[in-house]
């Protein structure tokens, strides 16, 4: 059963820093007998809907065993955006680490990975959640 075979390491924050910017995901990988697949993440929000630019590398999956590569992710974040959550994932069998995630502003010239996204309208009032404005702890040191 796959969904009892699901990980994923998240991490989020505030867009404020980052609206209208194009942001790059990276960060080194190492996977072990990736059979399904894995890939980074990057999902950034809207106050009235979910998800309106994302990314998970499924097109592009990381599998099978290989050592430390640098992988990335690029997406715009649209001037609306309110909260952007990214990190890892591991759907299957294998094991998968990860060192020296950075998120980090690049320029028009470098290509995005995925378009924008229609989201999903949120149920209810939107309340803005409390979260940092930059990433913490991505390089997984102590």
């Amino acid at each position: 059963d796959k969904a009892k075979n699901f990980g994923s390491f998240t991490s989020a924050i505030r867009a404020d820093n980052y609206r209208g910017k194009r942001v790059r995901l990276v960060a080194y990988v190492k996977p072990d007998a990736v059979k399904d697949w894995a890939g980074l993440w990057l999902r950034v929000d809207g106050r009235e809907k979910t998800a309106i630019a994302f990314d998970n590398m499924n097109a592009r999956p990381i599998k099978g065993t290989i050592d430390w590569t640098a992988y990335g992710l690029v997406l715009d974040v649209p001037k609306e955006a309110e909260e952007m959550y990214f990190g890892c994932l591991l759907s299957g069998q294998g094991r998968l680490w990860i060192d020296d995630m950075q998120l980090l502003v690049v320029g028009a010239d470098v290509p995005i990975t995925a378009g924008p996204s229609a989201g999903t309208p949120r149920q209810g009032e939107y309340k803005p959640i409390e979260l940092p404005k930059e990433p913490v702890g991505l390089d997984f040191e102590p």
